[in-house]
């Protein structure tokens, strides 16, 4: 049976529902991870406000040896130069 290829706006559509589903949430103390978790008494407003941008994250480069899980050393959090 012939299966038309998907349209743009199919995969526009995809990419967006793919993106929002994997998207990581990073909260702050246990309280927030607590308010996160219990869906049954927390709003979707008052959880959606819990994964905003955070101030006490550093990002920086790292070095291609955390692509495995065989490697856990701190090795895989030391700053790298891309130089």
């Amino acid at each position: 049976m012939f299966t038309p290829p998907p349209t743009h706006i199919q995969v526009i559509n995809f990419i967006v529902f793919f993106h929002i589903v994997i998207i990581q949430a990073i909260l702050d103390g246990e309280q927030e991870v607590r308010d996160w978790l219990d869906y049954g008494a927390v709003s979707l407003s008052k959880a959606l406000e819990l994964i905003r941008p955070q101030s006490n994250i550093e990002w920086h480069p790292v070095s291609t040896i955390v692509n495995s899980t065989k490697n856990n050393t701190e090795q895989c959090v030391k700053p790298v130069d891309l130089k």
